[in-house]
């Protein structure tokens, strides 16, 4: 499991490395066939957050959990200054190793071996980078704390996020997993047969660079607990005392005040960026949708409805009882009841996912889950934060 829960109700056990290091694993892998679309990618990603190329040339990165490699070639090619990958996972280990033998990863590129929680160096970074761990951690302000601590003034954190509503669609995909896991099945030959099942849907994905079995073991088959999501609001909050939000991709954040009454308006940074995030909160849940805004209310109470869900369905993959699956569907069918006008996709979506879930429960395995195929949440949102001057 990711984290365990010990005798006095605390979370214990390390998020991703339990699960990476028990079947040696680093399912974060990139397609890197066309490596110039794959540059182009993820400069479309530091575009959308701001962070362009001369903030990165020579100065000092930090990047923490780099997986593979895949993604720090681009911000290699950046020729920043300074370049470290901490990581204590020994495949990602031997991955980046192999990357700087194979030339794929300049030799100046420093490999650090640690658990950045218990990771200590006076060094403060112009860049720090940490994709895709902070949500699962068993204490994320701690974590995301010590990333700002390591930033210097003036310098940017780029972090990403998952909301519950987010995760929707991946909790309603998760519970699927009943049907293909067999006594007599194997872990790899499970990921094989969810990887042609959910096929359709990764297609969809315009973009979709991730390897279908990756994508399998980490969001499938990987047991997280209740402790998967850090919203963003929670963590523009959690940064506040240090560093304000300086860009986010997707980027819907706006702002039509003249620059010059900016300092005189009374409102701060953060409390202005809060106020657009819970309008749009309920965005997240579909990815095809341009941003639409609604009640902060009505975010919040879908946000909680998700986060019901989340905890249902590890009640389902826990017992292992199909029956409970009836319930779940129900609950699926009460959040697309919620969903307001603009988001008739999603609501036809939830429809087909479902009837198909409540024929598979009754042994009609040849029904389909239809217009749900292409439904995915904007399951990891990208915040890059300015460190405080002072």
């Amino acid at each position: 499991m990711t984290s365990q829960t010990g005798s006095g109700g605390e979370r214990v056990g390390k998020a991703y490395l339990d699960f990476y290091g028990a079947l040696d694993i680093i399912p974060v892998r990139q397609d890197l066939s066309d490596l110039p679309r794959h540059f182009q990618r993820r400069a479309a990603l530091y575009a959308q957050l701001g962070l362009l190329p001369n903030a990165v040339r020579g100065c000092r990165v930090l990047e923490v959990g780099p997986g593979t490699g895949d993604n720090a070639m681009h911000t290699a090619s950046l020729l920043p200054e300074q370049y470290v990958l901490l990581d204590a996972n020994p495949a990602s280990l031997a991955a980046l190793r192999g990357k700087i033998g194979d030339g794929l990863l300049s030799a100046s590129v420093k490999v650090v071996e640690a658990d950045f929680l218990t990771y200590r160096t006076d060094e403060r970074f112009d860049v720090v980078l940490c994709e895709g761990l902070l949500p699962a951690q068993n204490a994320p302000i701690p974590f995301l704390d010590k990333l700002l601590d390591m930033t210097a003034p003036g310098g940017v954190t780029v972090i990403t996020t998952v909301s519950f509503t987010s995760l929707f669609a991946e909790t309603c995909r998760r519970v699927l997993r009943l049907f293909f896991e067999m006594p007599d099945r194997s872990v790899a030959e499970t990921v094989k047969e969810l990887a042609s099942f959910f096929g359709p849907d990764l297609r969809s994905l315009p973009g979709m660079s991730r390897l279908h079995e990756d994508w399998v073991l980490d969001q499938i088959i990987h047991p997280y607990t209740e402790v998967v999501a850090f919203p963003l609001r929670d963590a523009i909050l959690a940064a506040a005392p240090k560093a304000e939000p300086a860009g986010t991709s997707p980027r819907f954040l706006t702002d039509w005040r003249w620059y010059k009454s900016v300092p005189d308006s009374g409102i701060a940074q953060t409390d202005f960026v809060l106020e657009q995030v819970d309008r749009f909160s309920l965005t997240m849940l579909d990815y095809r949708m341009s941003p639409i805004a609604t009640d902060p209310a009505l975010g919040q109470a879908v946000e909680e409805r998700c986060r019901a869900l989340w905890l249902r369905h590890l009640d389902v993959l826990n017992g292992r009882d199909p029956a409970a699956l009836e319930d779940f569907a129900t609950a699926v069918s009460e959040i697309g009841a919620m969903l307001p006008v603009g988001f008739e996709e999603a609501r036809l979506s939830v429809t087909d996912y479902v009837a198909a879930l409540r024929s598979w429960v009754a042994g009609h395995r040849a029904v389909e889950f239809g217009r749900f195929r292409p439904l995915f949440g904007r399951g990891q949102q990208y915040l890059m934060l300015l460190r405080h001057m002072v």
